[in-house]
């Protein structure tokens, strides 16, 4: 175990899944403490893997004033020389407006980076979007379509909030009633990362804290921030920050072939509330 100092000049951070209802929430907090202390750490990319926000549209003026805990510690990773990408997820709509001018906006379902001095390709998405079903993809489609956006815009920001939140709240009660399909999901991993032609591959929407490796690729996964974790890259060695006992702890990520393999167990102690 590391403190959060031995990420100094780490390549690559991912954090994903946050699922922050408000600024004033423990985990907009954490959020927002955390990149804060990365800003002095001479980051060199930072990707915000969707889902950020337990719901946000971008649009109302409402949800840049509920999040705007988040601008200074972004302005201060740009005075750093960070690159900060922002992944839409599913609970994010038309965030290209919440008016972040040095946060690289990924309209595209990936992003490709490279680590290692260029030697080692890396591609990063929300996760949703692997290789959904049909079903899914003609939600996605309506839901982030301009009818969509144009029909929230004359709805009061408000009545949208209390809206998406209840229907959020609804959904995550049912979480301990779906089984995830964990060699399907890493399998349709594996696929994408060669369909791209990458060596690494993180994504993050499943909440379940993949670390595994075939055949020279890894895939690794973030998970909720019931559990506040990230993923970074730092001295040629994949680490997981962790947030127990108040403190940011840093481990190793030791890969794993099996298919449902979520690390070491006792990681996962601590339980935020939240989204």
């Amino acid at each position: 175990m590391e403190s959060l100092d031995s990420l100094k000049k780490a390549e690559l951070i991912f954090i994903s899944d946050v699922h922050m209802g408000s600024g004033q929430d423990i985990r907009g907090q954490l959020l927002s403490n955390l990149l804060e202390s990365l800003a002095q750490l001479e980051v060199a990319s930072i990707v915000l893997g969707g889902d950020i926000f337990e719901f946000c549209f971008g649009r109302k003026d409402f949800y840049r004033k509920k999040f705007s805990i988040l601008n200074r510690p972004l302005e201060r990773l740009y005075a750093a020389q960070t690159s900060v990408h922002f992944i839409h997820g599913n609970h994010e709509f038309f965030v290209d407006y919440l008016n972040w001018p040095h946060v690289r906006m990924v309209r595209e379902k990936d992003i490709h980076l490279t680590i290692n001095g260029g030697e080692t390709r890396v591609i990063i998405a929300h996760g949703d979007l692997i290789n959904p079903p049909k079903t899914y993809l003609k939600y996605i489609s309506l839901v982030k379509s301009r009818f969509f956006y144009g029909v929230l815009c004359l709805i009061p920001a408000r009545c949208i909030d209390f809206v998406a939140l209840k229907f959020a709240a609804k959904s995550r009660s049912m979480d301990a009633e779906r089984e995830l399909n964990h060699q399907k999901i890493v399998e349709d991993g594996f696929k994408w990362l060669s369909q791209n032609q990458a060596s690494v591959g993180i994504f993050g929407h499943f909440h379940y804290p993949y670390e595994s490796q075939k055949n020279g690729a890894s895939l690794l996964c973030g998970w909720s921030w019931k559990h506040p974790n990230f993923i970074a890259y730092v001295n040629g060695r994949w680490m997981r920050g962790v947030w127990r006992s108040s403190k940011w702890e840093i481990h190793p990520i030791t890969f794993e072939p099996h298919m449902g393999s979520r690390g070491d167990a006792s990681l996962w102690s601590q339980v935020i509330p939240g989204g």
